[in-house]
Protein backbone atom coordinates (compact mmCIF):
# COMPACT_ATOMS: atom_id res chain seq x y z
CA UNK A 1 0.00 0.00 0.00
CA UNK A 2 1.06 3.37 -0.72
CA UNK A 3 3.38 2.63 -3.08
CA UNK A 4 3.28 6.05 -5.03
CA UNK A 5 3.59 7.86 -2.56
CA UNK A 6 5.72 6.23 0.08
CA UNK A 7 8.55 4.76 -2.69
CA UNK A 8 11.86 4.67 -0.88
CA UNK A 9 10.07 5.62 2.30
CA UNK A 10 8.27 2.45 3.10
CA UNK A 11 11.93 2.04 5.87
CA UNK A 12 10.28 4.96 7.86
CA UNK A 13 7.01 3.05 7.86
CA UNK A 14 9.16 0.91 10.29
CA UNK A 15 10.49 3.64 12.49
CA UNK A 16 8.29 3.70 15.31
CA UNK A 17 4.90 6.08 15.67
CA UNK A 18 6.11 8.74 14.19
CA UNK A 19 7.87 7.80 11.91
CA UNK A 20 4.27 5.50 10.52
CA UNK A 21 2.36 8.86 10.96
CA UNK A 22 4.20 11.10 9.00
CA UNK A 23 4.12 8.37 6.23
CA UNK A 24 0.51 7.82 6.41
CA UNK A 25 -0.71 11.22 6.78
CA UNK A 26 1.56 12.44 3.62
CA UNK A 27 0.26 9.72 2.05
CA UNK A 28 -4.04 10.25 2.56
CA UNK A 29 -3.21 14.10 1.99
CA UNK A 30 -2.00 13.12 -1.48
CA UNK A 31 -5.22 10.74 -1.78
CA UNK A 32 -7.48 13.80 -0.78
CA UNK A 33 -6.24 15.80 -3.67
CA UNK A 34 -5.96 13.22 -6.33
CA UNK A 35 -10.11 13.21 -5.07
CA UNK A 36 -10.83 16.75 -5.72
CA UNK A 37 -8.70 16.73 -9.01
CA UNK A 38 -10.60 13.44 -10.33
CA UNK A 39 -13.85 15.61 -10.12
CA UNK A 40 -15.96 12.99 -8.95
CA UNK A 41 -16.23 14.75 -5.37
CA UNK A 42 -17.92 18.30 -4.03
CA UNK A 43 -16.02 20.60 -1.93
CA UNK A 44 -18.17 19.61 0.35
CA UNK A 45 -17.77 15.95 0.12
CA UNK A 46 -14.52 16.61 -0.08
CA UNK A 47 -14.17 18.49 3.65
CA UNK A 48 -16.33 15.45 5.11
CA UNK A 49 -14.06 13.28 4.01
CA UNK A 50 -10.72 15.12 5.24
CA UNK A 51 -12.76 15.28 8.71
CA UNK A 52 -13.39 11.97 9.02
CA UNK A 53 -9.68 10.93 7.59
CA UNK A 54 -8.69 13.40 10.79
CA UNK A 55 -11.39 11.96 13.32
CA UNK A 56 -10.02 8.34 12.02
CA UNK A 57 -6.39 9.53 13.04
CA UNK A 58 -7.23 10.86 16.73
CA UNK A 59 -9.62 7.50 17.25
CA UNK A 60 -7.86 6.04 20.26
CA UNK A 61 -8.76 2.65 19.99
CA UNK A 62 -9.10 1.93 16.01
CA UNK A 63 -7.14 4.82 14.25
CA UNK A 64 -3.25 5.45 13.39
CA UNK A 65 -1.77 4.33 16.93
CA UNK A 66 -3.62 0.92 16.50
CA UNK A 67 -2.84 0.80 12.85
CA UNK A 68 1.04 1.12 13.42
CA UNK A 69 0.16 -2.03 16.02
CA UNK A 70 -1.23 -4.27 13.44
CA UNK A 71 1.82 -3.23 10.99
CA UNK A 72 4.17 -3.79 13.28
CA UNK A 73 2.43 -6.99 14.59
CA UNK A 74 2.16 -8.33 10.87
CA UNK A 75 5.95 -7.94 10.21
CA UNK A 76 6.17 -9.69 13.46
CA UNK A 77 4.35 -13.21 11.91
CA UNK A 78 6.07 -12.63 8.92
CA UNK A 79 9.69 -12.46 9.86
CA UNK A 80 8.48 -16.17 12.42
CA UNK A 81 7.06 -17.54 9.61
CA UNK A 82 9.08 -16.93 6.82
CA UNK A 83 11.29 -19.74 7.43
CA UNK A 84 9.16 -22.71 7.47
CA UNK A 85 6.46 -21.01 4.83
CA UNK A 86 7.47 -19.42 1.67
CA UNK A 87 4.13 -17.97 0.94
CA UNK A 88 4.58 -15.59 3.96
CA UNK A 89 8.04 -14.60 3.05
CA UNK A 90 6.87 -13.53 -0.10
CA UNK A 91 4.47 -10.94 1.43
CA UNK A 92 5.60 -7.10 0.91
CA UNK A 93 5.09 -3.95 3.13
CA UNK A 94 3.52 -2.56 1.52
CA UNK A 95 0.50 -5.16 1.47
CA UNK A 96 0.76 -5.09 4.91
CA UNK A 97 0.49 -1.47 5.28
CA UNK A 98 -2.44 -1.19 3.02
CA UNK A 99 -4.40 -3.40 5.22
CA UNK A 100 -3.05 -1.84 8.79
CA UNK A 101 -3.93 1.93 7.65
CA UNK A 102 -7.31 0.40 5.59
CA UNK A 103 -9.21 -2.02 8.35
CA UNK A 104 -10.94 0.84 10.39
CA UNK A 105 -11.40 3.49 8.34
CA UNK A 106 -14.73 2.99 7.47
CA UNK A 107 -16.91 3.79 10.14
CA UNK A 108 -15.33 7.40 9.80
CA UNK A 109 -15.74 7.97 6.47
CA UNK A 110 -19.05 8.99 4.85
CA UNK A 111 -21.08 7.44 1.94
CA UNK A 112 -20.43 9.30 -1.44
CA UNK A 113 -22.94 9.80 -3.90
CA UNK A 114 -23.45 9.47 -7.55
CA UNK A 115 -22.58 13.09 -7.65
CA UNK A 116 -19.74 13.07 -5.11
CA UNK A 117 -21.71 14.37 -2.13
CA UNK A 118 -20.89 13.07 1.06
CA UNK A 119 -22.62 12.92 4.25
CA UNK A 120 -24.13 10.67 7.07
CA UNK A 121 -27.90 10.89 5.91
CA UNK A 122 -28.78 10.13 9.29
CA UNK A 123 -27.67 8.34 12.78
CA UNK A 124 -29.27 5.24 12.46
CA UNK A 125 -27.30 4.73 9.14
CA UNK A 126 -24.48 5.76 10.61
CA UNK A 127 -24.24 2.75 13.25
CA UNK A 128 -25.28 0.42 10.13
CA UNK A 129 -22.04 1.76 9.21
CA UNK A 130 -20.22 1.86 11.95
CA UNK A 131 -21.68 -2.28 12.51
CA UNK A 132 -20.70 -3.49 8.78
CA UNK A 133 -17.73 -1.46 8.52
CA UNK A 134 -15.83 -4.72 6.91
CA UNK A 135 -18.17 -4.62 4.32
CA UNK A 136 -18.41 -0.64 4.47
CA UNK A 137 -14.85 -0.27 3.66
CA UNK A 138 -14.93 -2.54 0.43
CA UNK A 139 -16.53 0.56 -0.95
CA UNK A 140 -14.26 3.19 0.91
CA UNK A 141 -11.26 0.76 -1.10
CA UNK A 142 -12.76 1.43 -4.48
CA UNK A 143 -12.86 5.30 -4.39
CA UNK A 144 -9.18 5.45 -2.27
CA UNK A 145 -7.65 2.71 -4.56
CA UNK A 146 -6.14 4.95 -7.45
CA UNK A 147 -5.47 7.39 -5.33
CA UNK A 148 -2.75 5.48 -3.56
CA UNK A 149 -1.59 3.85 -6.50
CA UNK A 150 -2.90 0.53 -4.79
CA UNK A 151 -1.44 -1.51 -8.31
CA UNK A 152 -4.51 -3.86 -9.71
CA UNK A 153 -3.64 -6.83 -9.28
CA UNK A 154 -3.74 -5.92 -5.43
CA UNK A 155 -7.01 -4.56 -5.14
CA UNK A 156 -9.18 -7.53 -5.19
CA UNK A 157 -7.33 -9.58 -2.51
CA UNK A 158 -7.22 -6.14 0.00
CA UNK A 159 -10.94 -5.95 -0.53
CA UNK A 160 -11.53 -9.38 0.90
CA UNK A 161 -8.82 -9.26 3.64
CA UNK A 162 -10.54 -6.65 4.98
CA UNK A 163 -14.11 -7.64 4.35
CA UNK A 164 -13.63 -10.20 6.37
CA UNK A 165 -11.64 -8.85 9.34
CA UNK A 166 -12.69 -9.19 12.62
CA UNK A 167 -14.97 -12.38 12.18
CA UNK A 168 -13.87 -13.98 15.38
CA UNK A 169 -15.99 -11.33 16.75
CA UNK A 170 -18.67 -11.24 15.18
CA UNK A 171 -19.39 -14.84 13.61
CA UNK A 172 -17.32 -16.81 16.01
CA UNK A 173 -17.54 -20.15 14.32
CA UNK A 174 -14.76 -22.49 13.30
CA UNK A 175 -16.21 -23.97 10.01
CA UNK A 176 -16.89 -20.11 9.09
CA UNK A 177 -13.38 -18.92 10.02
CA UNK A 178 -11.71 -21.90 8.04
CA UNK A 179 -13.50 -21.14 5.26
CA UNK A 180 -12.74 -17.42 5.45
CA UNK A 181 -9.24 -18.86 5.62
CA UNK A 182 -9.22 -20.14 2.10
CA UNK A 183 -10.38 -16.59 1.05
CA UNK A 184 -7.68 -14.97 1.94
CA UNK A 185 -4.53 -13.90 0.53
CA UNK A 186 -1.56 -14.81 2.83
CA UNK A 187 -0.74 -10.63 3.51
CA UNK A 188 -4.21 -11.14 4.68
CA UNK A 189 -3.53 -14.14 7.34
CA UNK A 190 -1.00 -12.29 8.39
CA UNK A 191 -3.00 -9.16 8.91
CA UNK A 192 -5.89 -10.79 10.31
CA UNK A 193 -4.17 -12.24 12.88
CA UNK A 194 -2.06 -9.44 13.86
CA UNK A 195 -5.32 -7.40 14.15
CA UNK A 196 -6.29 -9.55 17.05
CA UNK A 197 -3.42 -10.52 18.87
CA UNK A 198 -1.50 -7.16 18.24
CA UNK A 199 -4.24 -4.24 18.09
CA UNK A 200 -3.50 -2.68 21.28
CA UNK A 201 0.63 -3.03 21.27
CA UNK A 202 3.45 -4.95 20.32
CA UNK A 203 3.28 -8.39 19.30
CA UNK A 204 6.72 -9.65 21.26
CA UNK A 205 5.88 -7.22 24.29
CA UNK A 206 5.95 -9.13 27.45
CA UNK A 207 3.49 -6.83 28.65
CA UNK A 208 1.37 -7.24 25.84
CA UNK A 209 -1.42 -8.87 27.78
CA UNK A 210 -1.95 -6.25 30.47
CA UNK A 211 -1.60 -3.65 27.56
CA UNK A 212 -5.15 -5.18 26.48
CA UNK A 213 -6.32 -5.36 29.59
CA UNK A 214 -5.50 -1.62 30.34
CA UNK A 215 -6.83 -0.25 27.00
CA UNK A 216 -10.39 -1.48 28.03
CA UNK A 217 -9.71 0.10 30.74
CA UNK A 218 -8.83 3.29 29.66
CA UNK A 219 -12.16 3.58 27.17
CA UNK A 220 -14.62 2.09 30.08
CA UNK A 221 -13.60 4.72 32.89
CA UNK A 222 -16.12 6.71 34.14
CA UNK A 223 -19.01 5.61 31.57
CA UNK A 224 -19.39 1.80 32.37
CA UNK A 225 -18.59 -0.60 34.76
CA UNK A 226 -15.15 -3.08 34.59
CA UNK A 227 -17.05 -5.89 36.80
CA UNK A 228 -21.05 -6.74 37.33
CA UNK A 229 -21.29 -9.38 39.72
CA UNK A 230 -25.30 -9.12 38.38
CA UNK A 231 -24.67 -10.35 34.70
CA UNK A 232 -25.76 -14.01 33.90
CA UNK A 233 -23.50 -16.28 32.08
CA UNK A 234 -26.90 -15.22 29.49
CA UNK A 235 -26.24 -11.75 29.61
CA UNK A 236 -22.49 -11.68 28.83
CA UNK A 237 -22.90 -14.57 25.95
CA UNK A 238 -25.85 -12.08 24.48
CA UNK A 239 -23.47 -9.31 24.31
CA UNK A 240 -21.09 -11.53 22.92
CA UNK A 241 -22.77 -12.25 20.07
CA UNK A 242 -23.60 -7.93 19.43
CA UNK A 243 -27.08 -9.16 20.36
CA UNK A 244 -27.69 -6.00 22.43
CA UNK A 245 -28.08 -6.83 25.96
CA UNK A 246 -25.96 -5.91 29.56
CA UNK A 247 -22.25 -5.28 29.12
CA UNK A 248 -19.02 -4.65 31.01
CA UNK A 249 -15.72 -4.50 30.90
CA UNK A 250 -15.05 -7.34 31.55
CA UNK A 251 -17.60 -9.18 28.82
CA UNK A 252 -15.10 -7.71 26.05
CA UNK A 253 -11.90 -8.92 27.87
CA UNK A 254 -13.03 -12.08 28.17
CA UNK A 255 -14.77 -12.10 24.89
CA UNK A 256 -11.01 -11.00 23.63
CA UNK A 257 -8.92 -13.59 25.37
CA UNK A 258 -11.13 -16.11 26.19
CA UNK A 259 -13.52 -16.09 23.41
CA UNK A 260 -10.63 -15.81 21.05
CA UNK A 261 -9.51 -19.67 20.02
CA UNK A 262 -6.65 -20.58 18.36
CA UNK A 263 -8.52 -22.06 15.91
CA UNK A 264 -10.07 -18.68 14.95
CA UNK A 265 -6.00 -17.48 13.58
CA UNK A 266 -5.25 -18.10 10.43
CA UNK A 267 -1.82 -18.40 11.12
CA UNK A 268 -0.05 -21.28 12.98
CA UNK A 269 2.21 -19.15 15.02
CA UNK A 270 -0.83 -16.85 15.45
CA UNK A 271 -2.27 -19.77 16.77
CA UNK A 272 0.09 -21.03 19.31
CA UNK A 273 0.33 -16.85 20.38
CA UNK A 274 -3.95 -16.96 20.38
CA UNK A 275 -3.28 -20.59 23.24
CA UNK A 276 -0.69 -18.78 25.49
CA UNK A 277 -2.71 -15.27 25.49
CA UNK A 278 -5.56 -17.58 27.49
CA UNK A 279 -3.67 -19.64 29.62
CA UNK A 280 -1.96 -16.31 30.98
CA UNK A 281 -5.03 -13.89 30.69
CA UNK A 282 -6.78 -14.53 34.13
CA UNK A 283 -3.90 -13.70 36.64
CA UNK A 284 -2.93 -10.13 34.21
CA UNK A 285 -6.07 -9.72 35.02
CA UNK A 286 -6.84 -10.39 38.49
CA UNK A 287 -3.64 -8.67 39.15
CA UNK A 288 -3.91 -5.80 37.29
CA UNK A 289 -7.69 -4.88 39.09
CA UNK A 290 -6.29 -5.93 42.39
CA UNK A 291 -3.22 -3.04 42.22
CA UNK A 292 -6.58 -0.51 40.85
CA UNK A 293 -8.91 -1.57 43.79
CA UNK A 294 -5.66 -0.79 46.20
CA UNK A 295 -5.30 2.65 43.85
CA UNK A 296 -8.85 4.09 44.33
CA UNK A 297 -8.76 3.47 47.78
CA UNK A 298 -5.90 4.79 48.49
CA UNK A 299 -6.62 7.64 47.08
CA UNK A 300 -10.74 8.62 47.61
CA UNK A 301 -10.78 7.10 50.94
CA UNK A 302 -9.53 10.40 52.48
CA UNK A 303 -11.38 12.55 50.58
CA UNK A 304 -14.90 10.33 51.30
CA UNK A 305 -14.02 10.26 55.02
CA UNK A 306 -13.48 14.13 55.11
CA UNK A 307 -16.79 16.03 55.27
CA UNK A 308 -15.30 19.17 53.69
CA UNK A 309 -14.13 18.21 50.84
CA UNK A 310 -15.96 17.94 47.79
CA UNK A 311 -17.15 14.58 45.84
CA UNK A 312 -17.95 14.33 42.51
CA UNK A 313 -20.06 11.70 41.09
CA UNK A 314 -21.65 11.41 37.96
CA UNK A 315 -20.73 9.64 33.86
CA UNK A 316 -18.39 10.73 31.78
CA UNK A 317 -19.70 12.17 28.51
CA UNK A 318 -17.38 14.94 26.45
CA UNK A 319 -20.46 16.14 24.73
CA UNK A 320 -21.55 17.54 28.51
CA UNK A 321 -20.53 20.71 30.06
CA UNK A 322 -17.18 19.91 32.09
CA UNK A 323 -17.28 16.17 30.34
CA UNK A 324 -19.61 14.41 33.28
CA UNK A 325 -23.46 14.22 33.52
CA UNK A 326 -23.44 14.53 37.53
CA UNK A 327 -25.39 12.77 40.13
CA UNK A 328 -27.93 15.09 42.01
CA UNK A 329 -25.88 16.30 45.06
CA UNK A 330 -27.87 15.56 47.66
CA UNK A 331 -28.05 11.69 46.82
CA UNK A 332 -24.23 12.10 46.30
CA UNK A 333 -24.20 13.33 50.50
CA UNK A 334 -26.69 10.67 51.02
CA UNK A 335 -23.93 8.11 49.86
CA UNK A 336 -20.99 9.75 51.98
CA UNK A 337 -23.46 8.96 55.51
CA UNK A 338 -22.72 5.67 54.24
CA UNK A 339 -19.37 3.90 55.02
CA UNK A 340 -16.94 3.74 51.63
CA UNK A 341 -17.62 -0.06 50.39
CA UNK A 342 -21.02 -0.10 51.51
CA UNK A 343 -21.53 3.50 49.24
CA UNK A 344 -19.69 1.48 46.27
CA UNK A 345 -22.19 -1.19 46.79
CA UNK A 346 -25.17 1.00 46.68
CA UNK A 347 -24.11 2.83 43.81
CA UNK A 348 -24.01 0.12 41.42
CA UNK A 349 -27.49 -0.34 41.98
CA UNK A 350 -28.94 3.04 40.96
CA UNK A 351 -30.45 3.54 38.08
CA UNK A 352 -29.11 6.22 35.27
CA UNK A 353 -31.75 7.95 33.70
CA UNK A 354 -33.10 6.23 30.26
CA UNK A 355 -32.20 9.88 28.00
CA UNK A 356 -28.66 9.34 29.74
CA UNK A 357 -27.84 5.43 28.61
CA UNK A 358 -26.16 4.57 25.07
CA UNK A 359 -28.49 3.82 22.92
CA UNK A 360 -25.51 1.95 20.18
CA UNK A 361 -26.94 -1.17 19.55
CA UNK A 362 -29.23 -1.31 22.34
CA UNK A 363 -26.54 -2.16 25.23
CA UNK A 364 -26.94 -0.83 28.61
CA UNK A 365 -23.38 0.69 29.30
CA UNK A 366 -23.94 3.18 31.70
CA UNK A 367 -22.82 3.90 35.61
CA UNK A 368 -22.32 6.11 38.37
CA UNK A 369 -18.53 6.65 38.77
CA UNK A 370 -16.48 9.23 40.79
CA UNK A 371 -13.94 12.07 39.45
CA UNK A 372 -10.92 12.99 41.65
CA UNK A 373 -8.50 15.42 40.42
CA UNK A 374 -9.53 14.82 36.61
CA UNK A 375 -8.88 10.67 37.33
CA UNK A 376 -11.96 9.02 37.17
CA UNK A 377 -12.66 5.63 39.67
CA UNK A 378 -14.95 2.33 39.20
CA UNK A 379 -16.98 1.41 41.81
CA UNK A 380 -17.08 -1.94 40.47
CA UNK A 381 -13.86 -2.77 42.02
CA UNK A 382 -13.84 -0.26 45.03
CA UNK A 383 -16.58 -2.48 46.29
CA UNK A 384 -14.76 -5.60 47.21
CA UNK A 385 -13.39 -5.77 51.10
CA UNK A 386 -10.01 -7.05 50.03
CA UNK A 387 -8.17 -8.26 46.99
CA UNK A 388 -8.55 -11.71 47.97
CA UNK A 389 -12.37 -11.36 47.22
CA UNK A 390 -12.10 -9.31 43.88
CA UNK A 391 -10.00 -12.67 43.43
CA UNK A 392 -12.19 -15.11 43.74
CA UNK A 393 -15.23 -13.32 42.03
CA UNK A 394 -13.37 -12.44 39.18
CA UNK A 395 -12.26 -16.46 39.04
CA UNK A 396 -16.01 -17.19 39.31
CA UNK A 397 -16.85 -15.11 36.24
CA UNK A 398 -13.91 -16.71 34.16
CA UNK A 399 -14.80 -20.03 34.80
CA UNK A 400 -18.41 -19.63 33.85
CA UNK A 401 -17.80 -17.92 30.97
CA UNK A 402 -15.16 -20.28 29.83
CA UNK A 403 -17.81 -22.70 30.34
CA UNK A 404 -20.29 -21.18 28.48
CA UNK A 405 -18.05 -21.06 25.59
CA UNK A 406 -17.65 -24.52 26.09
CA UNK A 407 -21.24 -25.14 25.90
CA UNK A 408 -21.77 -22.82 22.90
CA UNK A 409 -18.52 -22.75 20.10
CA UNK A 410 -17.37 -25.97 21.84
CA UNK A 411 -14.28 -24.03 22.58
CA UNK A 412 -12.40 -25.67 25.08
Amino acid sequence: MLERFVGNRIDRLRQGREGFTEVVSDALQSATTDLRESGHITENGLRVVSRGIQDWMADAQHGIDHSFNVFMGSLHLREKLSDQYPKYRDVSDHELSARAVLHDMGPHLPILDKNGEASFPNEAKRRRVSILHPQVIGMVVSRFAPSLGIPPDQYAPLRVDIKYQDQSFSHPDKKRIAAIGKLLSPAGELFNDADRLAGAGELDDPNSIRISIHRNRVGSLGKWYIFRPDLSLGDRWEWRMRTGGFFDGASALFKEFLGYSPDYAYTPYGKAMAAERRLKFEENFIRYYQKERERGINDLLPLWENPDRHVEMGIKNDREQNGIVPMNNDLVESLRREGFRSAMEVVMTIPVPVDKKDKFRGREYYGWSIRSEGQWYDPSILQFSSGEELRNSFSDAVAGYKEIMSQKLNVA
